[in-house]
């Protein structure tokens, strides 16, 4: 039992990895641009989107700005730019939503075409993340990145830890330094992935796929390709010629400091836009003459001003009846107001007639119905999009898949999204490493769910863990029966039984808990991590060896699970294996850059 009380104790409560970098000091690395950019910098306008539980933290408004305004220091001498936060809104964003869910509805709720950026800030988690994956959201030549806000409590816990005799005002600085830094890092990262930067293998680097407080520098090779963009973004530059700029400098000289699978992805992504703007059978482009008046229906629409939206857009339907642009536009504007339907719109049937080889329209009711809740539907949708460019002649570039793939992810359906990539031939690392982890951490093997229902299922475990470490286990244990209801099978569920049970103390059920999840599916990590725990708290040997089987499967299954490397490590230590330990002191230095 005292084993047990330690090991939880020390691995903590979530499902997602604790961690704060280290440096050599208990400071953080200071943020270094060496040369800077000459001359005035140019402002670039951002609107910036706070979740409720940011503003719900006493003063978020001026740690907010504090925050932004590290990044901003940092963005004058390394590109020229200064950031003007011109808006700052309320984002009524689930608590429970991670970054890639964020991205997907900022994309949505604010086009972002009258600023530079548009900036989204969540709820944090309740642990200290320190995978870029799980902490921003950015995708290459856009303008949205979303950051997840500040786990206060929790990186407090885990910085302190490192400290020795600090305390009071001391201590309190230290804090504030570390959170400006990791918040200022987090948005610089997505800022230059926006930028098309790619991430890098040094951890110094403020694109390495991980957090470290000794990040401070951007390599001069991802330097020149942000410079390229933002020169173009402000030069209100061609994207397709920008595309074959980036895509020539990156292939005529590649660096080996690049990590290999980000590089590939960013390859794919230029070149798709390069093909995608030779194609001649996609929605023309809307004529000189209208650009005007269709930029102002746009900008009603995004404010939500559909009628007028409409009624400015009329009279240029009327004019160019052949345009598919307008039509697309057109379409969107009526099933904002009147909702998707079985059948196509008018205005969306001609988009479809106009520009066979064009998805959008199918694509822009897949996200109505998305919004409404109804995956059946929206997949319906995408199938529909996906029949076109499976017959376009040539094929389509990938970010054309990849437009149908993020409103899965926004569902959250595991299975339609492999299905969709299977489709289209694709091996995309970051919805692949989604899907993976996804499926490990919170058990949802393909079959515990429907495939419209594994987001819901998702949801429904997030929510019992919420639950659980909020000692609120009562209503955990509601939540959990009305899942076990709907998905009696779900390996997810039977994992956060067995947390319940432990939490309460009642180590049998627990295990018994734990080893329905396993005998369902063998990958659910946390059910793995759980039980090897568990079966450490026995002095036979045979559970011993149970124990150290079952952490091993757990880090298998789930690599960025840290906890049960830590519960790993403590149990060689306990049984002596000095060989073992080693071997896991070098694994999880290479994989997390810090100390076991």
């Amino acid at each position: 039992m005292v084993l047990i009380g330690l090991l939880l104790g020390a691995c903590g409560p979530g499902l997602r990895p604790v961690g704060a970098a280290g440096g050599s000091g208990a400071s953080p690395a200071s943020l270094v641009v060496d040369p800077p950019v000459p001359g005035e910098p140019r402002s670039v306008r951002v609107r910036v989107w706070a979740a409720p539980e940011v503003r719900a933290e006493d003063g978020w408004r001026e740690r907010l700005t504090d925050e932004l305004d590290t990044a901003g220091q940092v963005m004058t001498p390394l590109l020229g730019v200064r950031l003007d936060v011109v808006e700052v809104r309320d984002w009524p964003l689930a608590a429970s939503a991670q970054p890639g869910d964020g991205l997907a509805d900022l994309n949505g709720r604010d086009p972002g075409d009258d600023v530079g950026w548009v900036i989204g800030v969540t709820a944090p988690a309740r642990t200290a993340l320190t995978a870029m994956v799980e902490l921003v959201a950015a995708e290459p030549l856009t303008r949205h990145v979303v950051i997840r806000g500040y786990a206060a409590s929790a990186e407090a816990e885990a910085l302190t830890a490192r400290w020795s005799g600090r305390g009071g005002t001391e201590e309190t600085e230290l804090l504030g330094e570390h959170r400006r830094h990791k918040q200022g890092v987090l948005l610089l990262h997505g800022l230059a992935r926006t930028l098309a930067a790619i991430d890098e293998r040094e951890p110094s680097r403020l694109q390495h796929p991980r957090y470290d407080s000794r990040q401070g520098s951007v390599s001069p090779r991802n330097r020149a390709l942000m410079q390229e963009v933002v020169a173009a973004r402000l030069g209100d530059g061609d994207v397709p010629e920008l595309a074959a700029t980036l895509l020539a400098s990156i292939e005529e000289d590649p660096w080996a400091g690049w990590l290999e699978n980000d590089l590939e992805a960013r390859l794919r992504l230029l070149r798709s836009v390069v093909t995608a703007a030779r194609a001649d059978d996609l929605a023309e482009a809307v004529p000189a003459a209208a650009v005007a008046q269709y930029e102002r229906a746009r900008g009603m629409r995004q404010r939500g001003e559909l009628p007028a939206a409409t009624a400015e857009l009329d009279p240029l339907i009327a004019a160019y009846p052949a345009n598919a642009a307008l039509r697309l536009l057109a379409c969107d504007l009526e099933l904002a107001q009147g909702g998707p339907s079985e059948t196509p719109t008018a205005n969306c049937a001609r988009a479809l007639a106009l520009a066979p080889a064009d998805p959008s329209a199918h694509v822009l009711a897949a996200r109505a119905w998305a919004e409404r809740g109804d995956a059946t539907r929206a997949h319906a949708a995408l199938t529909a999009a996906a029949d076109v460019l499976v017959a376009r002649k040539p094929p389509p570039p990938p970010g054309a898949w990849l437009e149908l793939a993020a409103v899965y992810r926004g569902l959250g359906a595991l299975t339609w999204t492999e299905a969709l990539l299977a489709r289209a031939g694709l091996d995309e690392p970051t919805l692949r490493d989604w899907i993976a982890l996804t499926r490990a951490r919170f058990g949802a093997p393909a079959g515990a769910a429907p495939p419209a229902e594994e987001g819901a299922l998702v949801e429904v475990v997030q929510r019992a863990l919420e639950l659980i470490n909020a000692k609120e286990h009562a209503a955990a244990a509601k939540a959990l029966a009305d899942g076990e209801r709907r998905w009696p099978e779900a390996p997810g569920l039977a994992a956060m039984r067995c947390e319940l049970a432990v939490r309460q103390d009642r180590l049998p059920a627990a295990r018994r808990a734990c080893e329905a999840a396993i005998a369902r599916a063998p990958g659910t990590s946390w059910a793995q991590y759980l039980l090897g725990v568990l079966r450490l708290g026995s002095t036979r040997a045979a559970d011993t060896a149970a124990g150290l089987a079952h952490l091993r499967a757990a880090i298998a299954a789930d690599p960025d699970l840290a906890q049960a490397w830590r519960a790993l490590g403590k149990a060689l230590d306990r049984t002596g294996d000095a060989a073992g330990l080693a071997t896991l002191r070098a694994e999880y230095q290479a994989r997390f850059g810090r100390s076991l």
